[in-house]
């Protein structure tokens, strides 16, 4: 069997996905989802151009099918990045490692579970078996157009499948656990039930269980379902297994039951459902292939860490055979934590020490200990370590032994001097909370509300505690429904998910007990922690937030557990500790007035990440004076604020839409409008827009207001809503020429002027812009005159009055490069470039859409670096270079697609039509332009008219 210490890259078993750094990925064609799922299947080996056309289209393709394979093929490899998929001639090879791919895992775990159960190694298989059951989200390619090859692989696998579970019952009738076999058994014979190894396996759990009249009657079902079926009588297996039952042959004769050791078993019974354990299964699995095993498996409260403990500990047991020790050494409890002599005389006592000969001293303890280990192989599990000074006296002094620890905290001195191997237990994600409740309750049940089903999951983030509490809750009351539970945790999560009477059963219980073991200074730092409503913050965050030494506390809440750090810096919160957390600040501290510290410090940090990154582009602002308590966040180049930026956009908007009705929430909405403006972020750029216009209108801020009617206006221009931000940008003009506000005007203006530009009123959006450049240049604001330079030379180029937009962005890219705001003078240089090649200079427009490129991809603009790549192979057409042209525009093609941007993948996809019906590849050219032509005659684009006469062309 291959052990891994890394999930899958590629899962089948469901959906296709891809695993990439942000999580699994899909993808978006069905297409492409077929031809990668078919070089999955046959990775690392070469498959033929031709075999995948079959594939495709059913052995009948079109006349494109080789040019729409190619760009198949392209798309996958920006997809897939790092060389994964290379050409050869006539065809492609996937290079997957060993275990990337779910289905790979899967075939591995089956063999070896199936040789485990013949090795009598029958714990072990138990799982092997269900790590690879784990593996199918639902049905293998449950997304993907499945052909000929893939229809048989699904069959394939679906054999495997109901192999893996024969083998499953083989190893609980070798265990002689004969109720668990029946029922496995059950749903085999009701699945397969031509299948006789089946029954007789199912006629012996029966027998086992002592049900013999249940087994006979097995076996007549057996009988009359094969005459029925295929008209033959019953086989000899099936005949002798009757034979044994009529005999009273006991059943250990029969199946082989097998022995059990001497030695102390004190594992507790474990869960019968572990759901989404696998990546932490493969990784105990490989430090418990090792002479020496100590590993620390550590997490929040409620994560399950007992659970997958003991479930590991039974699969193990054949390993260990002269027996497994388990003790709660009470590291987080109400009761004071066990002392480690304690524990060391309990487990001499289990190792057969008469007690009177247990060493009082601890010391001694130890030693008596080691010396009882020596020469056996003892597996000894200690759960719920509160430090490592607990747990070092019981490690054996010699290989053969393995110790399994879990804790809390992560006891980073076991791994820094004792070689302990750390396995984080997280969350589980959706689908798997979904599957661990379905497995408790049943999937009536779930299938009854699956649309519920997946907010409880949702309310329940991902905590296997909380999901065993409202599985229990649906379970004792069965009336209730998972709709019903929903309605109940939404009322109040924390409350609910408890069982009453049973505080181990309860998730706010399971918590305070972490708390309260932290110093005071952490607890002060946790309960601060919930006010910040962003997904994740960062140290300069958390800092405003108390007066004491922050990077101290934020390490002992992460040690312990109650805050993450998934990169260095970044820290996060689960949603039930904030939950938690947030109830105990409610009691404690001040929250209205650290909600407003944290504002003011997200206001100046943006403003000056803004500054840093877009000089001249951050609308004035009149900033409130920084407190004691905040701390100023400076940057040192364009760079670290484009970081910054990306980063900590999150957590700036959420702050933003909380931070209510104060001058603060409309100032962090406007300051954060150039960042979100390049990131294309409408719909966060709308939300913030309007909540900063409901906080200037409740306070009365005529000026505030004309800015924030203008910022919405902006807003819905992003979002091509043209009319909406026609009347907003008119409304904030009318708002700002009322309070005499020039600032307003000046905005109201320009941003006027491009919403009428996209409606066709060119004259009047000129117009605007004059008005707002006199009015700029007459303040002598360089940043805004330079913006409004940049949207009247895009207004004349639109015009065709291209030698005019030329001259007017030439005055901009220099006031940009004054300012130094790089990306805008990159961004002006490019439209510099369609109206050179408006002129037919190409050559000279080929040059700046150069130029211009690795500026503005730099600064984090893939769909304006985008557009410089396809700029250039427009040039390139122009200039009879079709080879080339056509090179540059898939590569702009793929970059659109990547960043999901619409507009830029169909006007693309016009201009790669183009040059294919320039090298005489008409059909192929049409095929181009209809799929574009779909998409603008659906918006109504302006560009509709010239691709349908291409089309008549």
């Amino acid at each position: 069997m291959g052990t891994w210490a890394h999930p899958p890259r590629y899962r089948l078993l469901g959906t296709l996905e891809v695993r990439a750094e942000d999580g699994w990925r899909v993808l978006r064609s069905g297409r492409q989802r077929t031809v990668l799922a078919l070089l999955i299947v046959h990775a690392n080996r070469f498959v033929s151009s031709s075999r995948l056309i079959d594939e495709l289209w059913a052995q009948r393709p079109p006349n494109s099918a080789a040019n729409a394979l190619q760009v198949f093929v392209h798309q996958l490899r920006q997809f897939l990045g790092d060389g994964a998929l290379t050409t050869k001639p006539g065809g492609y090879v996937l290079s997957v490692a060993d275990g990337d791919a779910d289905t790979m895992r899967f075939e591995s775990l089956v063999l070896a579970a199936r040789a485990a159960v013949d090795r009598g190694e029958h714990r072990k298989a138990l799982a092997l078996v269900d790590d690879a059951v784990a593996l199918w989200r639902s049905q293998p390619f449950a997304d993907v157009p499945e052909g000929e090859e893939l229809a048989a692989e699904h069959v394939r696998l679906d054999e495997l499948s109901w192999s893996a579970r024969q083998h499953r019952a083989d190893a609980w009738l070798g265990l002689g656990k004969f109720a668990e076999a029946v029922g496995e058994l059950r749903a085999l014979t009701a699945e397969q039930p031509l299948n006789e190894g089946h029954w007789v396996r199912l006629m012996a759990a029966l027998y086992g269980a002592g049900r013999q009249a249940d087994a006979l009657e097995a076996y007549r079902a057996a009988r009359e379902t094969l005459v029925s079926a295929l008209g033959v009588e019953q086989g000899e297996a099936l005949r002798e297994r009757h034979a044994q039952i009529l005999a009273a042959v006991p059943i250990g004769e029969i199946v082989g039951v097998q022995s059990t050791s001497d030695g102390p078993a004190e594992l507790p019974a474990g869960t019968a459902v572990l759901t989404g354990r696998e990546r932490e299964l493969e990784r105990l699995a490989e430090v418990f292939s090792g002479p020496a095993p100590l590993a620390v498996v550590s997490g929040q409260a409620g994560i399950g860490k007992t659970a997958l403990a003991v479930h590991f500990g039974h699969s193990i047991v054949d390993r260990f055979p002269d027996g497994q020790l388990f003790v709660d050494l009470r590291g987080f409890g109400e009761r004071a934590p066990m002392a480690p002599a304690e524990a060391m005389g309990r487990f001499l006592r289990a190792l057969g020490a008469e007690p009177e000969s247990v060493p009082a001293d601890p010391d001694e303890a130890s030693a008596a200990l080691r010396s009882r280990l020596k020469g056996r192989r003892v597996l000894l599990v200690l759960d719920n370590a509160g430090d490592a000074e607990q747990v070092r006296p019981m490690l054996p002094g010699e290989p053969g032994c393995g110790v399994l620890v879990t804790s809390r905290s992560s006891l980073g001195g076991l791994v820094a001097l004792n070689e302990a191997r750390p396995i984080a237990a997280g969350v589980l994600d959706v689908e798997q909370s979904v599957l661990l409740v379905r497995r408790i309750v049943g999937s009536a049940t779930i299938d009854a509300d699956p649309v519920a089903a997946q907010e409880l999951a949702e309310q329940c983030a991902g905590l296997p505690l909380a999901l065993r509490v409202v599985s229990a809750h649906l379970l004792l009351h069965p009336d209730l429904g998972v709709a019903g539970m929903v309605a109940r945790l939404r009322a109040g999560r924390l409350s609910e998910l408890a069982i009453p009477g049973d505080p181990r059963a309860a998730v706010r219980s399971a918590f305070a007990l972490s708390y309260y073991a932290l110093p005071e200074a952490a607890r002060v730092l946790f309960r601060r922690l919930s006010v910040i409503p962003g997904p994740t913050f960062g140290v300069d965050a958390a800092a405003c937030l108390v007066e004491s030494d922050v990077d101290g506390s934020l390490a002992v809440l992460v040690e312990a557990h109650l805050v993450e750090e998934p990169r260095p810096g970044r820290y996060r919160m689960h949603d039930l500790l904030r939950e938690f957390a947030a109830e105990l600040a409610a009691q404690v501290d001040d929250t209205g007035a650290l909600r407003e510290t944290l504002s003011l410090w997200c206001l100046h940090a943006v403003c000056a990440a803004v500054s840093a990154a877009m000089p001249g582009q951050l609308a004035a602002i009149e900033l409130p004076p920084l407190t004691a308590a905040v701390k100023g966040t400076e940057f040192a180049d364009a760079l670290s604020a484009n970081t910054w930026l990306g980063t900590e956009e999150e957590n700036a908007i959420a702050v933003a839409l909380a931070a209510g009705a104060g001058e603060l929430t409309w100032k962090i909405a406007l300051a954060l409008v150039p960042h979100l403006d390049r990131a294309k972020h409408f719909r966060a750029r709308l939300d913030v827009a309007e909540a900063g216009l409901a906080a200037a209108r409740e306070l009365g801020d005529a000026g505030a207001e004309s800015r924030m009617l203008s910022n919405l206006g902006l807003a819905h221009y992003g979002a091509s809503r043209y009319d909406e931000a026609t009347r907003y940008q008119r409304e904030a003009l009318a708002v700002a020429e009322a309070a005499d506000d020039e600032r307003g005007q000046l905005a109201a203006l320009g941003n006027l002027a491009m919403a009428l530009e996209e409606t066709g009123t060119l004259e009047e959006a000129e117009g605007c812009y004059r008005r707002s450049l006199a009015i700029a240049e007459r303040r002598d604001e360089p940043g805004i005159t330079a913006l409004v330079l940049h949207n009247l030379g895009i207004l004349l180029k639109l015009a065709k009055r291209y030698e005019e937009s030329i001259e007017v962005l030439e005055r901009a890219i220099d006031t940009w490069r004054e300012l130094g705001n790089e990306w805008a003078e990159a961004m002006a240089l490019s439209i510099v470039g369609d109206s050179l090649d408006g002129l037919e200079r190409h050559e000279e427009a080929m040059r700046a859409f150069a130029r211009a490129e690795p500026t503005i991809r730099e600064a984090g603009d893939p769909r304006g670096a985008a557009r410089c790549v396809r700029g250039v192979g427009t040039a390139l057409r122009r200039l009879g270079r079709h080879e080339e042209s056509l090179e540059h525009l898939l590569r702009a093609l793929a970059e659109f697609e990547e960043c999901g941007e619409e507009y830029g993948i169909a006007s693309t996809d016009v201009e790669i039509g183009r040059t294919l019906a320039e090298l005489g590849r008409r059909e192929d050219a049409v095929a181009r332009w209809r799929s574009a032509l779909a998409w603008l005659e659906e918006r109504g684009m302006p560009e509709t008219e010239s691709v349908r006469e291409l089309l008549g062309s």
